[in-house]
């Protein structure tokens, strides 16, 4: 319980953020939604043209290897929807993050601008990383297997930029 009482009480002694956002970060998290509105516009207008049933998972070799009706699919961009509003509000609000060091009045504004970072940052991973799914889903099911091209590689691409912005965004944290 102490432990507890003390963490509140830090939390209550940060100072408020003051910095500004940079032009580099606000155009991350517009990006991250144009790539929201772009998932859902291709399941939109494929939609109606997809077989009652869909592959939903691939084997490593690209193999279907798993199928559920075309209506899966629809779960794909409300659960996106729902880690990406939640990712934007948190990256709003770095004050309450939990960071690696002790959050003082000398590197609170370095650190609360490295967590939004971190935040809008794992956003772009995310995003990336849900188009390339559903991608992967759209043409795996016109193909019948999963056909190499945009989906695998913005999959691979948005699981390796959550890998890196993790690193990156501690290592900055911690110096």
């Amino acid at each position: 319980m102490p432990e507890e009482r003390r963490s509140r009480a830090d939390l209550a002694r940060r100072p408020n953020p003051d910095y500004r956002t940079g032009a580099v970060t606000r155009a991350v998290r517009v990006a991250t939604w144009a790539m929201f509105f772009a998932g859902v516009m291709a399941i939109a207008v494929r939609y109606p043209s997809l077989p009652a049933t869909i592959p939903t998972h691939f084997d490593a070799a690209g193999t279907p290897d798993g199928y559920g009706p075309r209506a899966t699919l629809l779960w794909l961009p409300l659960v996106w929807l729902v880690l990406q509003a939640g990712i934007e509000a948190l990256s709003r609000h770095p004050r309450i993050f939990n960071y690696p060091v002790r959050v003082t009045e000398d590197n609170a504004q370095r650190l609360y601008r490295e967590g939004e970072r971190l935040m809008v940052g794992l956003g772009a991973g995310m995003a990336v990383t849900f188009l390339g799914a559903i991608l992967m889903v759209l043409d795996g099911a016109a193909a019948g297997h999963l056909a190499l091209g945009r989906g695998p590689v913005l999959l691979g691409a948005g699981l390796v930029a959550l890998l890196v912005t993790c690193v990156v965004g501690i290592a900055r944290m911690l110096r």
